[in-house]
């Protein structure tokens, strides 16, 4: 299995000024120490309109990773108040509430382990008392 370090924004702006010097792939590819084909895809994947600008290819290189992730089904607040809902006032458990979904979508919308993982986590936590309501009672 082959390690691989994403270029830097340093690196990225090295680049740019390496292109705009009229260095060759190649020639920039031995001045970053990268390979070829990693400095021809960064130059094709984020050039906009044939322009080359390393704070764009940043965050666009920033944005894929943040989408490439696994996110969390509970992160959705509708679903995450529907399973609260269910779980602490109608007193569903997890089954009953990941079935529903199921039934109602046709799908598996959240499982019976992301819910149980959520309440062991303290996401579906009941809200607490504010301690000048239990001095009055």
């Amino acid at each position: 299995m082959r390690h691989y370090k994403h270029l830097t924004l340093y690196e990225r702006e090295n680049l740019l000024f390496l292109k705009a010097k009229g260095y060759s792939i190649t020639a920039i590819a031995k001045s970053l120490g990268r390979n070829k084909g990693t400095i021809s895809r960064e130059l094709r994947r984020n050039s906009v309109s044939n322009q080359y600008m390393p704070v764009v290819a940043q965050h666009q290189y920033q944005a894929r990773r943040a989408y490439c992730k696994p996110h969390n089904r509970l992160e959705h607040a509708r679903l995450l108040e529907h399973v609260k809902h269910r779980l602490l006032e109608c007193q569903w458990s997890p089954e009953e509430i990941a079935g529903r979904l199921r039934a109602e979508y046709g799908r598996c919308v959240i499982s019976t382990t992301t819910i149980y993982r959520a309440i062991y986590s303290g996401w579906l936590n009941a809200p607490k008392a504010s301690t000048a309501s239990v001095i009055k009672s």
